[in-house]
């Protein structure tokens, strides 16, 4: 399958993003010496709420059904045993990776409840791995199986509506079902992967244009989750906002696909965020340790610490991809292709024997 270019990059951004979201910004009271009280609240407020962490998930969620389904789109077979294989390997050694560090920096949650962790997405990705083949031997369409997969989230959300209204209004309120109400996110990725070229190619100045408008969109949407429960109760819970944003959301990567896709050239900087985004996972598991061990006792939230917590997590972040990402990432490759030309020589027919030689 032909890569497509950027992808990697929004990866990397969305990491970033989340990182930024966990952090408890106290950087404008820091500067209030310098630049007044009424000033430092201002710009500690437009921190606050300047990184959607739960947008940038949902961009994963749609990235990850658009990158898995895109072969299939493209008419690839699905190598079940393959595809099982590359998924465990690139997902799980970081994932067991992480709980060791949890368990030696003492920062395992009550009762093992990982879903209340950062892992909470990437166990929902495991889910949607596992029922991703079932669904693709149906041979139903694609954006038939995202519909019927709306309305069974839809029934587990008004089963568990209790569940938002004593909650704290977080996406992952139904804990263990949280995958179920978040496949229908991730399918829809799957199904921008059957249709997005038939989206228009934008100039870079019109992209330029919906980039923006998702920035705003989701700082918004992050406003709206902290201050409109007294105004729409549960309804602005993550739980629903999320799912509705997804649709915008995946538009915006459809065009994303559709520009790289049509560039001849691209940016260093794109490039540089691209390479960057190899390391987008590690980022993301990283940073919450760095929080919950170092961030919760120490740090205050001020400029001094914002700077620390930004070297320790690129710090970290460096080291869990070398030690950890990398050779998992490796070894999925490895091993997919072992199992690809295994099956490739199973596949083909017998060769003839060679003639005995005469003398």
């Amino acid at each position: 399958m032909q890569r497509v270019v950027g992808l990697d990059a929004i990866r990397f951004i969305c990491a970033l993003v989340v990182a930024l979201f966990h952090f408890h910004y106290a950087v404008g009271a820091s500067l209030s010496p310098l630049i007044g009280s009424t000033l430092g609240e201002g710009l500690d407020t437009v921190l606050a709420n300047s990184f959607n962490g739960p947008a940038a998930v949902a961009v994963f969620f749609v990235l990850s059904g658009f990158v898995i389904h895109l072969p299939q789109a493209r008419g690839r077979k699905l190598d079940v045993a393959q595809f099982a294989a590359r998924r465990g390997l690139r997902i799980v050694p970081p994932i067991l990776a992480f709980m060791l560090l949890s368990a030696l920096l003492g920062t395992v949650p009550p009762h093992f409840d990982w879903m209340r962790t950062i892992l909470w997405s990437v166990i929902c990705e495991l889910g949607f791995y596992a029922v991703y083949p079932l669904l693709v031997r149906t041979r139903i369409r694609m954006h038939w199986i995202a519909v019927g997969s709306l309305v069974i989230a839809a029934l587990v959300t008004v089963v568990g509506y209790h569940a938002i209204v004593d909650g704290d209004l977080e996406y992952f309120v139904f804990g263990w079902w949280t995958p179920v109400v978040g496949l229908p996110i991730w399918l829809l990725g799957a199904v921008l992967a059957e249709h997005y070229t038939d989206l228009p190619v934008l100039s870079t100045r019109a992209l330029r244009g919906v980039r923006a408008a998702v920035v705003v969109s989701s700082v918004i949407l992050l406003m709206v989750k902290f201050h409109g429960g007294q105004f729409v109760g549960p309804l602005a819970s993550n739980l629903f906002l999320l799912t509705l944003y997804s649709i915008p959301l995946a538009a915006w990567i459809g065009l994303e696909a559709v520009y790289h896709s049509a560039a001849t050239t691209h940016s260093r900087t794109l490039t540089a965020l691209d390479r960057a985004g190899a390391a987008s996972y590690s980022l993301y598991l990283v940073h919450s340790l760095v929080l919950t061990t170092v961030g919760v006792s120490t740090l205050t939230g001020g400029l001094t610490d914002l700077v620390l917590y930004a070297c320790g997590t690129a710090a970290a972040t460096v080291a869990f991809y070398l030690a950890v990402e990398r050779p998992s990432v490796r070894l999925a490759h490895r091993t997919g292709r072992a199992l690809a030309e295994r099956h490739a020589a199973r596949q083909a027919p017998d060769a003839e024997p060679e003639p005995e030689p005469t003398a």
